[in-house]
């Protein structure tokens, strides 16, 4: 069985110390996410199809609105 968050994190106040770094790296642009492309919800279908084919690179986001 791979190991999960949850087996590197003890407590709930240890989950929102890491969550808070993790966000302030975001913020500051010590981490980046490579979103490839982004789709509406009712493009969701082409999303999946192009995860599928191994024909994206980085993140694919579905935008609700």
């Amino acid at each position: 069985m791979r190991p999960s968050f949850g087996d590197f994190t003890l407590t709930g106040d240890e989950i929102r110390a890491r969550t808070a770094a993790v966000h302030e790296a975001l913020l500051t642009g010590q981490i980046t996410i490579d979103v490839n492309t982004d789709y509406t919800l009712d493009l969701a279908a082409e999303a999946q199809e192009l995860l599928e084919g191994r024909h994206s690179s980085g993140k694919i986001v579905l935008r609700v609105s």
